[in-house]
């Protein structure tokens, strides 16, 4: 095997760990904001007084929940995916259309990730914290989007490099698992 394809082989790995991990810590968010959630209905009932910092452990918890998984469902091809006009296509005009898909969402994302990172890395530098009873911070939340939209931005980046790999050598047989027509 080439290097470049054992180097290729290493990247989807190491980022197939990455979208793992995330998708993990996002499910362990999950729980730790249902329970969050359970202990501020029950906490007033048995003590008298709200749970402190619940509703903003539970923003930031939301955060984690919706951007860390965003590169894993995709790995999955589970997005929600318009083929209404696509499917009429042949196999390798639609080759073509998710070729040019793929470039679209390789910008958004781009400009999405560089975006977040900007405002997180300002959100951390000016210690930014939510005003209240406890000072949950801010940024906590800002640096999770920005890794989730980053996850998302290599796993696009893959997508799009193995598409236009494909479609320069006209192969438009066989498809890996998750990946569009």
């Amino acid at each position: 095997m080439s290097r470049m394809r054992c180097f290729v082989k290493l990247c989807r790995r190491l980022l197939d760990g990455a979208d793992n991990a995330a998708s993990y810590f996002a499910g362990a968010c999950l729980l730790t904001m249902m329970l969050c959630l359970v202990l501020d209905v029950l906490w007033p009932r048995v003590f008298g007084s709200s749970l402190a910092g619940a509703y903003e452990l539970t923003e930031t918890l939301m955060v984690a929940c919706v951007f860390l998984p965003l590169a894993w469902v995709e790995r999955r091809g589970a997005h929600i995916r318009m083929l209404l006009i696509a499917q009429r296509f042949g196999l390798p005009l639609q080759h073509v259309v998710n070729a040019i898909s793929n470039a679209m969402a390789l910008f958004f994302f781009g400009v999405l990730s560089f975006q977040n990172w900007s405002y997180a890395v300002h959100s951390l530098s000016v210690r930014e914290y939510y005003p209240g009873l406890i000072h949950f911070p801010v940024y906590a939340s800002k640096i999770l989007a920005a890794v989730g939209l980053t996850l998302m931005l290599l796993r696009v980046a893959e997508k799009t490099l193995s598409s236009a790999s494909r479609l320069f050598k006209g192969d438009y047989s066989a498809q890996e698992p998750g990946e569009d027509p």
